[in-house]
């Protein structure tokens, strides 16, 4: 589409809107010979003036440009002529809505803007904290030791998992006799006399349930053979409670109170696998890790 002129072009032509082709052409001649550059070299606007004088001949030798132009003069013309009809007061309303409509389209752009801003910068702080944290993990490994000293050698997978489940208990007890005993902060609480707990996985169980079932893994075993032999204890804080071993008992446990010494009344109830203990360890991590990871963009947002 063409660029049309700055201002009217029948004012910068000097000719009437019902101007012919003939008349247009004409008026176009004797303006551009006062315009053109090459007659004007002196005059630092002449390049500007001639060019908008030939955008308005150009616009007004175009019939259907011409014609879409009439007729938007003739709307301004016509709104103008109804502005200038209405009261005092009606003008002032009108005054007022336009610059109403203005300042809230101004404020939406700059709403936008504000959005698209705020949009850029999460992201570079997301970026940001992802970097951070790769650096971080590279020193980690740029200073870690080529060789771990003998005393904190690696344990083999397989050791790890066998100890781990040798320091495995499952935990029954009757809700009557302990009906306090709901939660992971309770047990643990309760087991703390006997050692250090790593992790505690309660099995999901239904209001009407007569008794709870737990899985505990202790920090070491001599913890784990303490609560076995204590739940075989009578007239301590264990006695309605059984606990017995999650797997096959531990070599180095030797010989333990059996059930038969004392038995503890213990209905049938939903009981926890080792996979769903395994799956408590892994979200226990999994949130322990986006705690991490919302510190380093903490730090990064305050840098």
């Amino acid at each position: 589409m063409a660029e049309p002129p700055a201002k009217d072009p029948y004012e910068l032509l000097s000719v009437a809107n019902a101007a012919t082709l003939a008349e247009i052409k004409s008026a176009y001649r004797k303006q551009s010979l006062k315009v053109h550059p090459d007659r004007n070299p002196g005059n630092a606007q002449a390049a500007a003036q001639f060019h908008e004088l030939t955008l308005a001949y150009e616009l007004l030798q175009d019939p259907v440009r011409r014609a879409s132009h009439d007729k938007l003069q003739a709307h301004h013309r016509a709104k103008a002529q109804r502005f200038a009809s209405l009261d005092k007061k009606r003008k002032t309303d009108l005054v007022d809505l336009e610059a109403r409509e203005r300042a809230y389209k101004l404020s939406k752009e700059s709403s936008d803007r504000q959005t698209s801003q705020r949009g850029q910068e999460v992201e570079r702080l997301k970026s940001e904290a992802q970097r951070m944290k790769e650096a971080l993990l590279q020193s980690r490994r740029n200073n870690a030791p080529a060789t771990p000293p003998p005393s904190v050698a690696r344990v083999p997978e397989d050791a790890q998992q066998t100890a781990s489940l040798e320091s495995t208990v499952r935990l029954r007890w009757r809700k009557k006799y302990l009906p306090d005993l709901d939660s992971q902060a309770r047990l643990k609480e309760l087991l703390a006399s006997l050692g250090a707990v790593e992790s505690i996985v309660l099995a999901p169980v239904k209001a009407d349930a007569k008794s709870n079932t737990a899985l505990v893994v202790f920090g070491s075993i001599a913890a784990a053979v303490r609560a076995v032999r204590a739940s075989a204890t009578p007239n301590t804080a264990f006695e309605h409670i059984s606990i017995t071993w999650a797997g096959e008992p531990p070599s180095r446990a030797g010989k333990l109170p059996t059930q038969s010494d004392r038995e503890v009344e213990v209905p049938p109830a939903a009981s926890v696998t080792l996979e769903e203990l395994t799956l408590g360890r892994l979200r226990e991590r999994e949130a322990e890790r986006a705690r991490l990871m919302a510190e380093l963009a903490e730090q990064d947002a305050s840098t």
